[in-house]
């Protein structure tokens, strides 16, 4: 063996990732991953649809692996957005008990 995976590429990954690919390579969930398309921080390749199968380059994704100052981005976006999320449960959740009869 040559030290080639399956894909003919020596990491063995394919040119391409989808959401889950993507967010097993960078270490996040795949629930993710639209949240770090929408912040700027991914580009899916060609300009797909909105309902549509994103995908993503390996060769970019490698290179954003290695940008430690991308990562803190990444890190900083993800929790900026589930910190609104949650403020935004909570609220509900406040404004669900105050309109309930006691």
């Amino acid at each position: 063996m040559n030290g080639v995976g399956k894909t003919g590429h020596p990491t063995g990954l394919p040119a391409r990732l989808n959401p889950e690919e993507t967010a097993r390579f960078l270490g996040c969930a795949a629930h993710d991953v639209p949240v770090l398309v929408k912040a700027g921080l991914l580009q899916p390749l060609g300009d797909p649809p909105a309902n549509a199968v994103k995908y993503f380059a390996t060769s970019r994704l490698m290179g954003l692996w290695n940008d430690e100052n991308w990562l803190a981005q990444v890190s900083d976006a993800l929790v900026r957005h589930w910190q609104s999320k949650n403020r935004r449960r909570s609220m509900e959740t406040i404004l669900q008990h105050e309109g309930s009869p006691s």
